[in-house]
């Protein structure tokens, strides 16, 4: 009889209770490779929750664990029943071609709320630096599921954060620019496709401050100016008299 999903997933458990995340990450590729043998669709999707849940820190592990997740992800697709063709009764009920694919992207099963979660946590541990750095991260992930409306919120979030240090300043200016930078991509790539206008969501975000320009000068400020200057320069010629010609 062969091992149920429960006792291939064990030692992956294990390894997480103990709180090993590079060593649960190994137990579970190997507990990928067993359930994708025998066809245990409901295992993988299990699997795929417990991927998730695993917490790492090194790089190395946070690659290790999105590579595991894609895969499983990849590996769940022709087991599940939505991936089963439907018979068409007649050829003209049939689409004249299929629509177009999205572009691929790892962060596609992850919500918006998902992805800006940390930042919201260092945030309010009053930790700007890593809130900005995780905002960062989180909107290079935005930016690769083409997300708009989360690109919108981090900007919003950038914005609220309370600073006290020039440095953060100057990196939540380089965050929200950036972040703009994408809306403005891929609104007018949207816009393009579909063969509309563009318009940048951000001309009229705030208007620009204009200094007011000075009054002309008149024609009594002109000559107290010019006697000013000449005084001045009399003085200054006076005093070069005098250290020239050793006068005390």
């Amino acid at each position: 009889m062969p091992p149920s999903s429960e006792e291939i997933l064990s030692p992956s458990r294990a390894e997480l209770a103990r709180g090993r995340p590079r060593a649960a990450l190994r137990e579970m590729e190997r507990a990928r490779s067993e359930l994708l043998a025998a066809g245990d669709f409901d295992g993988l999707r299990e699997l795929i929750d417990l991927v998730r849940g695993v917490r790492t820190l090194a790089p190395a592990d946070t690659r290790a664990r999105k590579r595991l997740l894609v895969a499983v992800e990849r590996d769940t697709q022709p087991l599940s029943p939505d991936a089963i063709p439907q018979v068409v009764s007649k050829p003209e009920d049939a689409p004249a071609s299929p629509p177009p694919s999205a572009p691929f992207s790892p962060y596609g099963r992850f919500s918006t709320e998902e992805i800006l979660a940390p930042a919201r946590i260092e945030i309010e541990h009053h930790k700007i630096g890593h809130a900005l750095r995780r905002l960062e991260k989180a909107r290079r992930k935005l930016l690769a599921r083409s997300d708009l409306d989360g690109l919108g919120e981090l900007i919003e979030l950038a914005r609220r954060m309370s600073l006290a240090k020039p440095r953060h300043e100057s990196a939540r200016s380089r965050l929200i620019y950036s972040a703009r930078q994408n809306v403005r991509f891929l609104s007018r790539r949207a816009a393009l496709s579909v063969g509309e206008d563009w318009h940048d969501p951000f001309a009229s975000a705030g208007p620009k401050t204009i200094l007011p320009s000075l009054p002309p000068m008149t024609r009594r400020e002109k000559l107290i100016a010019a006697a000013i200057v000449v005084v001045m320069a009399g003085m200054e010629a006076g005093k070069r008299a005098t250290s020239t010609s050793g006068i005390p």
